[in-house]
């Protein structure tokens, strides 16, 4: 070791090293500064070991919420478990987006539905103006003016619709 080989002592009850007098030329009288925080890696797959561990865990917590006991895995059963922790992603990403599909469609059909009910009110509108309109233009006329003679009786005929009184 290092400590033998330069005949560098410990001194445990001082929390100190003893050194010999010809080692050291300058006294050590600097403070290192140590950082604190480690520095992150700038490897992309860093992420990626980070979310397949996160999963791992989830997995294990979940089998020990469901009372099954702590057990070490092959590196097979690691991929396994990845494999079907990559299917499970899948296969959530797959509902998110036939969910968004089906909440999609249920708006177009909101969208006609509403489409179709203002068609049909805007029908209405132009048909009750219509009726109202023919009634002003054709006032109730009685019998005499359609039939040009005073009836006691009404007649059996009716005259057709394309017969307007004079």
């Amino acid at each position: 070791m290092w400590l033998g080989e330069n005949k560098v002592l410990p001194n445990c009850s001082n929390n100190q090293l003893i050194f010999p007098e010809g080692l050291l030329k300058a006294p050590l009288d600097k403070d290192i500064e140590v950082s604190k925080r480690p520095k992150l890696l700038q490897d992309p797959s860093f992420q990626e070991d980070v979310r397949r561990r996160e999963r791992l865990m989830a997995i294990e917590d979940k089998r020990r919420a469901d009372g099954a006991l702590s057990q070490v895995r092959t590196p097979r059963e690691e991929q396994e478990a990845e494999a079907e922790a990559r299917e499970l992603d899948v296969a959530i990403m797959e509902l998110q987006a036939k969910t968004e599909d089906a909440r999609k469609k249920n708006e177009e059909e909101k969208k006609k539905k509403e489409e179709a009910a203002a068609n049909a009110k805007a029908v209405k509108e132009i048909i009750d103006k219509l009726e109202k309109q023919r009634k002003q233009e054709l006032p109730p006329a009685t019998k005499e003016e359609i039939y040009g003679r005073k009836c006691t009786e009404t007649p059996k005929e009716v005259p057709d619709a394309s017969w307007k009184p004079k």
